[in-house]
Formats: C-alpha cells, structure tokens, sequence
C-alpha cells in the first residue's frame, strides 16, 4: 500500500515538473543574428537594420530572433507579466496641451537649418525647435554599453509594447525658430535613459533582462550664458560683418547703430549734438607738450563771464563731462551756497545728486567751460620734438601733469577770456594734479574762485578695490615686463580694446547690467547706479591713454600710506630728484585755494578714510558733503535720484 502511493505521488510530481531556469534549450543553442549561423557573434557589430540609418535604434529589423525570444520566454514566464501593463503613449497622454494631431500637423518646410538666417525666425505653429516625433517601438537598439540588443515587441501576449517617445532635432545646433540671431541660440538634442526589456541575440543563454538605453527624448531651445555669447560675438566680428540686423527683435541698448554713432565720436562733435557751440584750443606746456582744450563758450558777451575749467581723472578725457544725456533743466538746482561774492559755481549742482552732463549744465547757466585733456590721452598726444612712438614722450607721471599741464590750461584760459580768476572742478586725479599744481606754483592760488574736488585723490592708503589689490604688490614685476615688451604708454581702447567692449558690454540689457556690476566692482558698490544705455558711452569715454609711471603711482602711494608723495624714482633718482632718499611729500597746507569736497561714502578707490585725511590737511577747506549711496564713478554717471 504504502509502495503504490509513493509510485502514485511520483507520478503526480512529473507531471508538473518544469526545467530549471538555466536549462540550455536545445533547439536554438544559437542565436537567429546573424541570418547565417556563426560562432563568431559580436555583439557591438552593427546588424543590417541600422545600415542605412543614424539613429542608435531600428523600427524593422528582418533578422529579429523571435524564435530565440520565444524560447527564451518559456524558460522566465513570468518576468512579461510583471512589466505587461504599459499604456499607449501619444501626444494626447504625454504633452499638455497638444494633441496628436496638431503634431502631425506641425510643418517645418521654411526651417532651412542654418545657424542665423532670417528664415529660420518664421514659420507656422510647431515646436521653437524643429524635430521630428515618432512614438516607437525600437525593434532593436544600442545599450550604454555599445551593445546592441533585441527589444522585447508584441511577442507572446498580443498588444505588449515597449513604446517610447522619440524626438530627434531636425537641425541640431541650427537657431531656434522666432529667435534673432542677437541670442545666439541654439536647438540642442536632448537625450533621456530607458529601461526595456532586452534579449541578447550572441547569447540566449541570459534569457530575457532589463538593459539600459540612451534614446533621444527632446530638442531643446538653448540660449546661451555671458560668456559664450560674448564669444559668439566676437567670432562674428572676426569672421566678418553679420548679414543681419542683430538688433531686430532684440532688446537693445541705445538707439540703433546709426544714432549712436554721434555719441561716441570725439567731445567737440558731442557738444554740438547738444545743441552748444564747441571749440577746439592747442596749449604747448613748458616742456614741450601740444595739449587740447575743449570749449563751450557762454552764450553771453557780458565781460563779467563766469569760467570754468573741468579736468577729467585718469584714462578719461574731455569726454567724460559732455557725453551722460540729460533732458532735465536746471530750475531745481539754482540756489548756491554763496562761498564767494561772485557766486561763480553754484554747488547746488552736486549736492543734488545729477551730476550728469555737468558741462553741459553749466553751460545751460552761461558759464565760459573749458575742458582740459592730460598730456597722453586722445586728444593730447603731441609734442614739438617728440613722437609717441618714442620712450622718452611717456615718461611723466602725476608730477608732470600738475608742474606743466595744469599750469598751462590755467593761464592760458584766463588771457583767452580777459579774466583774473577762474573756478575748477576736478574728479579723481583731477583733484590730484589740482594740489600739485597749488603746491609747485603758490601763485596760482590767487587764480582760483572756486575749486569743486569730486571724489579727490591725495593719500591712496586704504583704497579697497579687490583688483587693485591684486595687482598693487605686482607693479613692480607688471613694470619690468612693460618696459621688456616697449611698452610705455597703455590703456588706449582704440581699436581692439574697443572691439571687446562694444562685443561685452555693448548687446543686450544682460550684458550691460554683468558691465555696470563690473565697473561697481571697481568703482565701488552702489545697485543700479548708472542707467543701462549708458554702457556703451561709458566705454567709449574710458581707457583714453595714460603713461605707465601715472600708473605706476598709484601703486607707490598706496605703499606710502597716509601721504600724498611725488613719484618715486628709487633712492638713488630720489637723491638726484629730492636730495632725499624718499619721494618729495605735497604739503597739502600749501593749497590755498577755497576748495569744497564731494566725497562718496561707497568708494572704493578714494575711500572716506582717505578723504577723511585730505580734509585735515587742505590749507583753505570751505566745506565738505558725502554721499553716503555714492561710489567714485557716480559723480559722472550716476543717474537721476531723488533725496529727501
């Protein structure tokens, strides 16, 4: 009894046997890739499906090893059953808002595929970037290994699909539809990760798996960060000019090329854009140095003309006063504190804080301005005897410009105009050469009403800026390797400086805001100072030219400290020079001249420690104003702001 159900429950248990999972099926020990049965499989060989195609996938494979698949299935019945429900994929269920038709519908004929072209901007409704869409059912494709794959399709249970959406770009790295060429887009193609259920064809033996494929899923409109667009300007400009408007459509600095032209040509022109009459004057310093001055002359010939003499800081020119537009007249800012009988600067003007076009705006109340170029820069780059090709015409430095320079502009404006005494206003080294001059030459104290120090340098012992600081303990070294390569003067934008300003700053609104944080950077910090349009005046106003001792003297007073000092030659030309081993010191005591102080409470190049100190030394103080909000660019360009 007990032998005949043992024999019965042996027989039970057979019937239901099933083989272990790795059994090695027989029949198809090989695989039906190739057609032609080989021992020499390879599975990173591309098949004849993906011959005439550039895709990483095939929608018809003829040699597809559906019977290997099959096989391999009997073996795993379960693994399609858990990975079976897989919805129907469409436009309908996977892009909001779009169904599948409008897709099919979409026409991308007038896209020629160029990366900047007019025709590339039209077009009717369809994706910014052009693509084509297929919901597929890849046949067989290649892993992220390099592998290709046989994908499980419609095999066993009728209606099992592994679809996927599968967007290609029709012209990868073409411009975006609708977009100008001043964004410098590009269509870019997109790439996702899919997991699918696989066979491999070179050994069945692994049955059906999961393997991981790099499909492409979208084609995605990019425009391009600061600085590679910048360097896509600046390749178009070296490649030639652009056939295009690169402003149409875009958003645009100032008025269109044509009009800005009469903003960055050279001051006199400027002037008359304003509406006031300019002239141009040629002054020989002492030493031999032709400069230029710029003026506005006052509209009546009263001989009792109030005179004005502005002198720029350092790497600017006449330009800086004339070239900040301004539509707003001066009704608000008449009254004067009255420092001298006759009231020949009324300094309400700065302690409102417009200061821009300040030229302009005196010339609005009759003013004589007068405008003055340092030796060096653009427009004073002459000499009787020398070129600036040679060495010799660069070597000067602060001492020079306020000895000659200032000297010159002085008396030669008051025996141009019949008049005794005249204001100045400086900015920076402006101020700087100002003192120089007082202290080198006491008689001009007596030529001065009025002087007007916006943002003055003298002791340069606690400036903050992160690049000067940087650079301050190389100038020694930066010395050497100018005075290597012969080079004497610098800081000219005139052609490819001027180039990369106008590619970096001169664009789009982006690129002048990443400016104007650049220049605050230096300058000092002060959000939103100066209006956007005026980036590109700002450039074409700076980096006029300047020798490299001017420069170089910063460097020497910033290691000074709390002294303002002539330049120093080393302790054997100091001897030469001073009869002192140390540069000669500028008593400040000696400045006699009324002077009134506008300093800035954010600047980082003449901080308010270092001004804190010009006031205790200055011989004939009449006043002092900080701005608290201001940097040290702020007093030229600052736009209008209201104070309570």
């Amino acid at each position: 009894m007990k032998t005949s159900l043992l024999c019965l429950a042996a027989v039970l248990v057979g019937a239901v046997a099933v083989p272990e999972p790795d059994a090695d099926p027989q029949t198809y020990s090989k695989p039906a890739y190739p057609a032609v049965p080989s021992d020499n499989c390879n599975p990173r060989k591309a098949p004849k499906c993906s011959e005439n195609i550039t895709e990483t996938f095939c929608l018809t494979d003829a040699e597809y090893p559906e019977k290997e698949i099959r096989s391999a299935i009997k073996y795993d019945p379960l693994v399609l059953q858990r990975y079976y429900d897989i919805a129907k994929q469409s436009a309908d269920n996977l892009v909001d808002g779009l169904t599948s038709l409008s897709e099919k519908h979409y026409d991308y004929s007038n896209y020629k595929g160029k990366t900047f072209e007019m025709s590339n901007w039209v077009g009717e409704e369809g994706f910014i970037c052009p693509s084509n869409v297929h919901y597929a059912r890849p046949l067989r494709a290649l892993n992220v290994d390099g592998e290709w794959r046989a994908i499980i399709q419609d095999i066993a249970w009728p209606g099992y699909t592994q679809t996927q959406r599968v967007e290609t770009c029709l012209f990868s790295g073409s411009s975006c539809r609708t977009l100008a060429p001043c964004y410098g887009s590009k269509c870019l193609q997109k790439y996702v990760y899919q997991r699918m259920l696989s066979f491999d064809p070179c050994d069945a033996k692994k049955g059906i798996f999961i393997d991981i494929y790099k499909l492409p899923s979208a084609c995605s409109c990019h425009i391009p960060g600061y600085l590679e667009l910048n360097l896509f300007y600046l390749f178009s400009c070296l490649t030639g000019p652009p056939k295009y408007d690169r402003f149409q459509n875009c958003e645009v600095l100032v008025p269109r090329p044509a009009a800005r032209q009469s903003l960055t040509v050279f001051a006199p022109e400027v002037i008359k854009h304003r509406g006031y009459p300019a002239e141009v004057h040629h002054v020989t310093t002492d030493d031999g140095y032709i400069l230029e001055l710029h003026r506005i002359p006052p509209k009546s010939s009263s001989t009792n003309r109030k005179v004005v003499l502005l002198m720029h800081g350092v790497v600017e020119s006449s330009g800086t006063w004339v070239v900040n537009p301004s539509s707003r007249s001066l009704g608000n800012y008449t009254k004067s504190l009255k420092l001298n009988p006759r009231d020949l600067i009324s300094l309400e003007l700065f302690k409102k804080p417009v200061p821009d076009q300040i030229a302009i705006l005196l010339a609005a109340q009759s003013y004589d301005v007068w405008l003055g170029n340092f030796r060096g820069n653009r427009y004073s780059k002459s000499h009787i005897s020398l070129s600036p090709k040679q060495a010799q015409f660069w070597k000067f430095s602060w001492d020079e410009i306020g000895n000659y320079d200032i000297p010159s502009f002085i008396n030669y404006i008051l025996k141009e105009t019949g008049q005794s005494k005249l204001s100045y206003i400086g900015h920076s080294l402006g101020c700087g050469v100002f003192f120089i001059a007082m202290v080198k030459h006491p008689e001009l104290n007596a030529k001065i009403d009025i002087m007007i120090a916006l943002a003055p340098l003298s002791s340069f012992a606690h400036f903050t800026t992160p690049l000067f600081r940087i650079l301050t303990p190389l100038s020694k070294l930066i010395q050497g390797i100018l005075r290597m390569t012969r080079t004497w003067g610098l800081l000219d934008s005139a052609g490819i400086p001027d180039l990369l300003y106008n590619i970096v700053c001169d664009q789009t609104y982006s690129q002048a805001r990443f400016c104007r944080k650049l220049l605050n950077a230096i300058a000092g910090p002060n959000p939103d100072n100066i209006e956007l349009e005026l980036i590109p005046l700002v450039g074409s106003n700076y980096l006029q030219g300047t020798s490299v001792p001017v420069m170089a003297q910063f460097a020497q007073n910033y290691f000074a400290g709390e002294r303002f000092q002539a330049y120093d030659y080393g302790w054997r030309g100091n001897l030469m020079r001073y009869r002192s081993f140390k540069p000669m010191e500028y008593v400040l005591a000696k400045v006699t001249a009324p002077v009134y102080v506008f300093s800035g409470g954010n600047d980082r190049i003449v901080t308010p420690l270092d001004v804190d100190w010009l006031l205790k030394q200055l011989g004939n103080l009449k006043g002092s104003t900080r701005l608290n909000d201001y940097n040290h660019a702020d007093f030229l360009w600052v736009k209008h702001k209201k104070r309570t």
